[in-house]
């Protein structure tokens, strides 16, 4: 079947198609195709947001997920409520003696202990915000700098300093803690909220640091176990052995409780009672029963290993390590946002004589990972504004969507021509050797425009952009072919060819400039409306001099036209709170790369996990979109016939990563018809499922 297509007739259609693009060399803007990034960069900074707005705007966000999220809510507030006015009553009024010692060194261990592993809670969370960030960041809609100040600021501060205050209204009193004074009462808030950040940092750099969740909670959990049993209540600090000392002294609890027990014995006015040991002494008839030894505070501190003049050294501490865990989350954030202008690709001379390209680009995950990323649709060049975002059946609509954008400030009104997407010999080869692509080639976009004069009128059909699809077996490549196009291979891919748009060689960084990416899973802020998301995305992503009229139309115009402007105040959702469904949110994802108007859009598997009539409709938006100049890429799997029929050109991989057809859809039943070794299709299947079912029944050999 390779064989048979590479000497067909379509195949050298698409080789005298490619020619006659890179003779022509596109329409594509100088400024968008310059090797050297200057201008690139030039215009990247121009459109990009300030990182004071990238901060407002996110911290905004944060504010609004805090007193939105109900696992939030209840877990952090209402909870270190309740159990703040629980300790209170089972603790309450400890007194000096021997008992009221151990009652107040135990309630000051377990509050501490229970803001420690609060802070656990804080992964799954953190989690799902990390996933929305990567997605976001590899589309360049802020950068990790101001994401990273922005939590700083709106999330873990806020939910690390409340609930330690309601232990000191509530708790403080309730068990009679040392009343010297003010200042007692506010070291004591001061420490809890201290080693609660600092649980909350590490938890956050063991989960920057880890893709699972589950791994996540195990390596944080360790931790905390292992810093709880040295932390000085559990084992005398005097009398830790000597090879494990170093485990307490880097302890974070070891060093908030000794300044909590500090603070709270020191300069305390109570009188503490200690029983003094038991004596042999038969003087008086007998044993003698425990006498109570009156001590004051530092007296008790030193009976259990607490040394007094060690509290400012542990505050030192606890900051040290904040900032310590803070930077180390900071790291690993940075490292996997994957900082695209260093991963772009190079050149090479082929053994064959022309030029192959090496990509290596953003390490964002492994291949189960991969869903994770949504490549950038944040253009450098005019065909930002110019190309449009959707064109709906209906002429009106379009009218109306094209005329919204040519209001929006900053839009140049120049119409660009459509992009034109050419790869020649692909080849993807893990590290392990393997190949997961062969020599792949394909065009994507209007090439029934290739090779017109220029004197020559078009149709608008002929001048539309196409709908290109990727079809094959699982596991055939799919989805790394189309992360390759759309400059979002991961490192673990070593990968040879030649592409290009409009003829012009373009790098990974440009290619993510110019084009949207829809990722398989929706990845969106389940607490934010389809309008507040939407907003945000606008205000970050469109040239810095739009205004705030021009900014809402542009968004109110991009949910008409998709039919979510019934959704505008509907909440996400997501595990914890319901909203849209599955055909809402993939409508909400494509709304929030169009809002950019892409030259062109890559989706990966758009359908899979939609009904029938769902997946209809988004394919039918898709369809759509070349009309107003956006080439659509999508991989899918097996499409119905009434989506076959949207589709204008398809690519069939076979199982080991071949391209077995390439071409217009309209030809490829009649080319599978013409191999005398594969059996006629049956009157009632469809091309699709014909296609697929010659790839994965026939023999090696065939294929």
């Amino acid at each position: 079947m390779v064989r048979a297509f590479a000497e067909s007739e379509i195949e050298s259609m698409n080789k005298a198609s490619h020619a006659d693009i890179c003779g022509q060399r596109g329409s594509v803007s100088p400024r968008l195709i310059s090797i050297d990034g200057e201008e690139v960069e030039a215009e990247r900074v121009k459109r990009a947001a300030s990182f004071g707005t990238q901060v407002k705007l996110l911290c905004g966000r944060l504010l609004r997920q805090m007193y939105r999220h109900p696992f939030l809510i209840y877990v952090h507030f209402i909870s270190s409520f309740i159990v703040a006015l629980g300790v209170g009553g089972i603790f309450w009024h400890s007194g000096s003696n021997q008992g009221g010692i151990q009652n107040r060194m135990g309630s000051l261990f377990f509050i501490l202990l229970f803001l420690t592993l609060m802070s656990l809670s804080s992964l799954p969370v953190w989690k799902e915000d990390r996933l929305l960030f990567k997605t976001e960041r590899a589309s360049r809609v802020y950068g990790a700098d101001a994401y990273f100040t922005s939590m700083l600021l709106f999330d873990l501060l806020p939910m690390r300093v409340l609930p330690p205050f309601f232990f000191g209204f509530f708790s403080y009193g309730m068990i009679g803690l040392n009343e010297g004074g003010e200042w007692n009462l506010l070291t004591f808030v001061f420490v809890l909220i201290l080693t609660n950040i600092v649980a909350t940092c590490l938890c956050m750099a063991v989960g920057a640091a880890n893709r699972n969740v589950s791994a996540a909670n195990m390596v944080a959990s360790l931790f905390f176990l292992v810093s709880i049993l040295f932390g000085g209540f559990l084992v005398n600090k005097d009398h830790i052995p000597w090879y494990a000392r170093w485990v307490a002294y880097l302890s974070f609890m070891s060093h908030g409780y000794e300044a909590l027990v500090v603070n709270e014995f020191v300069s305390n006015p109570l009188t503490f009672t200690l029983t003094e040991s038991w004596s042999n002494s038969t003087t008086g008839g007998g044993q003698k029963l425990p006498n109570q030894v009156p001590v004051p505070g530092e007296k008790v501190l030193f009976t259990f290993g607490f040394h007094p003049y060690l509290a400012p050294w542990d505050v030192g501490f606890l900051i040290a390590q904040g900032f310590l865990f803070a930077f180390g989350c900071y790291v690993f954030l940075k490292a996997s946002s994957g900082d695209a202008e260093l991963f772009d690709g190079d050149y090479e001379e082929g053994s064959h004589g022309t030029d192959e390209r090496v990509v290596e680009v953003d390490d964002f995950a492994d291949a189960s990972d991969r869903f994770l990323h949504r490549s950038s649709a944040s253009m450098t060049s005019d065909v930002v504004e110019s190309n449009g975002m959707f064109a709906s059946a209906h002429e009106s609509d379009v009218a109306f969507l094209e005329q919204s954008l040519l209001n929006v400030e900053g839009a140049d009104d120049e119409v660009e021509d459509p992009c034109i997407l050419t790869w020649v010999d692909v080849v993807c080869t893990l590290r392990s050797g393997r190949r997961v692509l062969n020599n792949v080639s394909g065009i994507a976009g209007p090439v029934n425009a290739v090779g017109v004069p220029s004197d020559v009128e078009l149709t608008s059909a002929e001048h539309a952009a196409d709908l290109f699809a990727i079809l094959g077996p699982s596991g055939a490549g799919k989805t790394t072919l189309l992360d390759i196009l759309a400059g979002r291979a991961t490192r673990t891919h070593s990968i040879r060819g030649d592409i290009r748009v409009n003829g012009q060689p373009i790098v990974s960084s440009q290619i993510r400039r110019l084009s949207g990416y829809v990722t398989q899973d929706d990845v969106l802020p389940g607490t934010a409306t389809v309008h507040e998301h939407l907003l945000f995305h606008a205000k970050l992503r469109l040239p810095s001099g739009t205004s705030s009229e021009a900014i809402r139309k542009r968004v109110c115009a991009t949910m008409q036209i998709l039919g979510i402007e019934k959704l505008a105040d509907s909440f996400i959702g997501d595990q914890f709170q319901r909203g849209l469904s599955g055909g809402e949110k993939r409508r909400v994802s494509i709304a929030t790369e169009l809002l950019m108007s892409p030259g062109i859009m890559f989706l990966d598997e758009p359908t899979t996990g939609l009904d029938s009539t769902n997946a209809a409709k988004v394919v039918d938006i898709l369809s759509s979109l070349g009309t107003m100049g956006t080439t659509v890429l999508l991989s899918i799997h097996q499409p119905r016939p009434d989506i076959f029929r949207l589709l204008d050109r398809v690519l069939v991989l076979s199982g080991e990563g071949s391209v077995v057809y390439s071409g217009p859809s309209a030809l490829a039943s009649a080319h599978f018809a013409s191999m005398p070794f594969v059996t006629l299709p049956l009157a009632d299947l469809h091309i699709a499922d014909y296609m697929l079912d010659v790839v994965l029944k026939s023999s090696r050999s065939d294929v």
